[in-house]
C-alpha cells in the first residue's frame, strides 16, 4: 500500500513538473555575471495602460516579454540580493538585450544598482572583498559563515560550523560546484581525542584571495544539483583571475600569481604557515609544532557561451607535541604526532546552446589522509593510534531548459578507517574499510501562477547507502509570493537524505523540514524573519565531531528535533556605514531529551563597519560582535567511557568582540585583524584530566591579533564598498 502511494505520489510530481507553456517573444532579456546566469528575479513590465506582464527570470536568468504594438515601458527587477531598479525601454521592434555584471553591480542603460552583502533565506554569499573587509575572517570562508543567521562555531580552535543546532557533520564541501573531500588543513583542531573531524579543521586549504565568491546553500534551496544535504553545501568558487601579488601575515607566508595565456586565465598561489616558519628557525612553542602548506593551482577559459573550468588543491599540514617534564595535565605527559594530507582536483563547464538551453557538467576527484599516533611516556601506560584515509570521486551533468532542469550526480566515497586504543584507561579497536554511493536523478521546474507568485519543485530519486543501499524519494517544494514591492514571502517543505562518513560506516541520515519566512528588500539590504522545524529520523548521536573523545561514543538510531527561528537586518548607510545585525532562537535534541553540543539556545551576531577616506588612499575599520549560550559537554568516567544515564554539563554563555582595520594604499593594504579583542575567557567542553583527577571546562582562545601586509604587482588591492 505504502508503495502504492509513494508511486502515485512520484507519478503526480513529475506530471507537475512536466506543465510548461512558452509564448511569443518580442522582447528577451537576460540577467548575466560572466555567464553565470541569475535566477529567480521577479519582473514587471509597466506598459501605456498599466501592468502588463508579471514573472521571474528562468534557470537560464532569461524571460520574454510579447507586445501586441510598440509603445513606451519600464521594467522593474527586483531580487532578494539587490537592490530595485526601474528602467524604460522604448520597445518598438523584436529586441535581445543582456545585463552584464561587473563585479557586483548591475548595469542596465544608464541605470545600476549594487549588491549588498547579505545573506537570505535561500544562501549565505560573501565575495572576494569580504574576506578583507569582515573581522577576523583569517581568509577562511567558514570562520565569516558563523556571523549569518543560525550559525554557530564549535571552538575558537576551529572553522567548524554549526547550522540551526546539528552538528558540524552534517554539511558537505564543493570547489566550483563539485563535491570534494574535507578541504581544511589541521582537522584534528578542537576535537577532544585529538582525531580529524568530517568537516572542520584549523584552516581552509584555499585562501580567501583565490574565493571569487563563496556560497553556503542552506538545506531546502532548490537550485544546487548536489542539494541533499541535512544543513546545508558549502562552496567556494574560484577567482576568474589572479593578480600577482606577496603577502607576509601572522597566518604565512603568501605568494600568489595570475597570467592570461592564449585567451586563458591561468593562476597559481602557495602558502606556508607563519608558526612552521618560526619552528624552521628554532622557536620553540612550549612543546608544539605545528606546520601547514598548500598550492592551488587552476584555469578557467572563457567564451561568449561557454565557461571551463579546472583546480588542482594541495596540502599537507603537521601537529607535533612533544612530553614535557614537567606536566601539569594528561596531554603533556604524552608524545603526539599528527599528520594530513590531501589531494583535490576537478574540472567544470557549462555552455549556453541557446536562448533558452544550457547544460553544466562536472567531474572531482579527492583524497584526504590523516594520521595520529600518541604514547604516555611518563606516570601513564597509555598509547593511541588513529588512521582516517578517505578519497571521494564526484560528477555531475544538468540540462537546462526555461524553467526546468534535469541533471544527473553521484558521489562515490572509498573509506579507511582505524582507531586503536590500549593501555591504562581500558582498550578498544575500532575498524572499518567500506565504500558508500549516492546517486541522484532530479527534475527541478519553476511555474509563475498568476502575477504574483511562483513554485519552484525538486524530485530527487536517490540511490544512496554503504554496503546496504536503498532507494530515497526526497521532494521539494518552495511558493513565494511578492506580497508587494519589495516584499517576499515564502514557504518551503522538503526531504533530505545524506551518507555519513567513518567512524558511521555510511549510515543514512534522513531529515523532514518546514520554513516559513518573510523577506523586506531595504535600500542597500535586507530585512528577513524565517520559522523552521527539522524532524530527523537515524540520527547517529548527541555529539559533536569537534568535541567527541571517541568515536565509540554515539546514541545512535534516535529521531531528533530543531526547531526556532531566526531575524536578520543589513544594510548599507550613505555610502561609508554599513550594518548586519541577525539573532536566532533555537531548540535542537533527541527523542531521549539529550542535546547536541552546539543547542546554544540563542546566538547574536552584530557587525558594522565604516570606510575614510585619506588624502588618496583609504582607511576602513570593521567590529564584530558574536554571543550564545552555553554549549553542552557530557561528563565522562575516568577510563573516557560514558556514564549510565549519560550527564551533560552546560558552560557559561558565550560573548566575543573582533575588530578589523585595513589601510589601502594604491597597490597594497595593510591589515590589523583581532580575535577577542577584550580577551574574554570562553568555557569550551567539559573534560575529565586522568594527570589531575578532576574535571574542568577547556578555556576557548583569548585574543589573537593577525598583522598582515599585502603588496600587489599587477593590480590595485580590492577596495572595500
Amino acid at each position: 500500500m505504502i508503495q502504492n502511494q509513494k508511486l502515485k505520489f512520484s507519478i503526480f510530481i513529475l506530471c507537475f513538473l512536466s506543465v510548461h507553456v512558452l509564448f511569443g517573444q518580442k522582447l528577451s532579456m537576460s540577467i548575466k555575471s560572466d555567464n553565470q546566469s541569475i535566477s529567480d528575479v521577479f519582473v514587471t513590465i509597466v506598459g501605456e495602460a498599466g501592468v502588463s506582464y508579471m514573472g521571474t527570470t528562468d534557470q537560464n536568468g532569461r524571460f520574454t516579454y510579447q507586445l501586441s504594438t510598440p509603445q513606451n515601458i519600464t521594467i522593474s527587477l527586483d531580487h532578494l540580493s539587490y537592490e530595485r531598479l526601474d528602467s524604460s525601454i522604448n520597445l518598438s521592434q523584436d529586441m535581445d538585450m543582456t545585463l552584464q555584471i561587473k563585479g557586483i553591480a548591475y548595469e542596465l542603460n544608464a541605470v545600476s544598482f549594487t549588491s549588498s552583502r547579505i545573506h537570505t533565506d535561500k544562501a549565505i554569499t560573501l565575495s572576494q572583498k569580504d574576506f578583507l573587509r569582515l573581522a577576523s575572517s583569517f581568509d577562511d570562508p567558514s570562520r565569516l559563515v558563523i556571523k549569518a543567521p543560525g550559525f554557530t562555531g564549535s571552538n575558537d580552535q576551529n572553522n567548524a560550523l554549526s547550522f540551526r543546532g546539528m552538528p558540524s557533520q552534517y554539511y558537505k564541501w564543493q570547489i566550483n560546484g563539485m563535491d570534494v573531500v574535507n578541504p581544511n588543513h589541521l582537522a584534528n583542531a578542537g576535537t577532544l581525542a585529538d582525531v580529524a573531524a568530517t568537516n572542520s579543521g584549523g584552516v581552509n586549504m584555499v585562501s580567501g584571495q583565490l574565493i571569487k565568491q563563496y556560497n553556503f546553500d542552506l538545506p531546502g534551496s532548490i537550485g544546487n544539483s548536489n542539494q541533499n544535504q541535512l544543513s546545508g553545501i558549502s562552496n567556494m568558487i574560484f577567482a576568474d583571475s589572479l593578480g600577482t601579488f606577496g603577502q607576509a601575515s601572522l597566518l604565512g607566508l603568501e605568494a600568489g600569481v595570475g597570467l592570461n595565456v592564449g585567451g586563458t586565465n591561468v593562476f597559481a598561489n602557495y602558502r606556508y604557515s607563519f608558526t612552521g616558519l618560526l619552528a624552521d628557525f628554532g622557536v620553540n612553542f612550549g612543546g608544539e609544532s605545528i606546520k601547514f602548506q598548500d598550492l592551488v593551482v587552476g584555469f578557467n577559459k572563457k567564451t561568449n557561451k561557454t565557461a571551463l573550468n579546472g583546480f588542482l588543491v594541495l596540502g599537507n599540514n603537521t601537529n607535533i607535541f612533544t612530553a614535557q617534564d614537567s606536566a601539569i595535565s594528561y596531554k603533556e605527559v604524552q608524545n603526539i604526532d599528527y599528520k594530513g594530507k590531501a589531494i583535490i582536483s576537478g574540472i567544470s563547464f557549462n555552455t549556453e546552446i541557446s536562448k533558452n538551453q544550457s547544460f553544466e557538467g562536472g567531474l572531482a576527484y579527492s583524497k584526504k589522509s590523516s594520521e595520529r599516533s600518541s604514547n604516555a611516556t611518563i606516570l601513564f601506560d597509555d598509547e593511541n593510534e588513529y588512521f582516517n584515509d578517505q578519497s571521494l570521486l564526484s560528477g555531475k551533468a544538468v540540462y537546462h531548459l526555461l524553467n526546468t532542469a534535469i541533471g544527473f550526480n553521484f558521489a562515490h566515497t572509498s573509506n579507511d578507517f582505524k582507531f586503536d586504543r590500549l593501555g591504562e584507561f581500558g582498550s578498544y579497536n575500532n575498524e572499518s574499510n567500506f565504500n558508500t554511493l549516492s546517486t541522484s536523478l532530479f527534475v527541478n521546474h519553476k511555474i509563475n501562477i498568476g502575477n504574483n507568485w511562483s513554485l519552484s519543485a525538486s524530485l530527487p530519486i536517490d540511490w544512496m547507502g554503504g554496503e546496504e543501499k536503498k532507494l530515497y524519494i526526497n521532494p521539494k517544494l518552495e511558493l513565494i509570493n511578492r506580497w508587494k514591492k519589495g516584499f517576499f514571502l515564502s514557504a518551503k517543505a522538503y526531504k533530505n537524505a545524506q551518507i555519513m562518513t567513518p567512524p558511521f560506516d555510511g549510515n543514512v541520515v534522513q531529515s523532514y523540514n518546514a520554513e516559513l519566512s518573510a523577506n523586506k528588500v531595504l535600500k542597500g539590504g535586507l530585512a528577513g524573519v524565517v520559522l523552521f522545524y527539522h524532524n530527523f529520523d537515524n540520527t547517529l548521536g548527541s555529539l559533536d565531531e569537534v568535541w567527541t573523545y571517541d568515536p565509540n561514543i554515539s546514541i545512535q538510531n534516535l529521531s531528533g528535533t530543531s526547531t526556532g527561528l531566526s531575524v536578520y537586518f543589513n544594510s548599507n548607510i550613505g555610502k561609508n556605514w554599513w550594518y548586519d545585525v541577525n539573532a536566532s532562537l533555537y531548540d535542537i535534541k533527541n527523542e531521549k531529551n539529550i542535546q547536541t553540543n552546539t543547542a546554544v539556545g540563542k546566538v547574536v551576531n552584530a557587525q558594522f563597519g565604516r570606510k575614510f577616506k585619506v588624502k588618496n588612499n583609504e582607511l576602513s575599520i570593521a567590529s564584530a560582535f558574536i554571543g550564545r549560550g552555553g554549549q553542552k559537554s557530557y561528563k565522562v568516567n575516568p577510563d573516557f567511557s560514558l556514564p549510565e544515564p549519560a550527564q551533560q554539563i552546560q558552560s557559561q554563555p558565550y560573548y566575543r568582540v573582533d575588530l578589523r582595520v585595513n589601510y589601502y594604499r594604491q597597490k597594497s593594504v595593510l591589515s590589523l585583524d583581532i580575535q577577542n579583542i577584550m580577551s574574554r575567557v570562553n568555557e569550551g567542553a567539559y573534560q575529565y584530566d586522568p594527570l589531575t583527577q578532576s574535571y574542568y571546562f577547556i578555556n576557548q582562545l583569548g585574543l589573537i591579533p593577525v598583522l598582515s601586509y599585502r603588496y600587489y604587482f599587477t593590480r590595485s588591492p580590492l577596495k572595500v564598498s
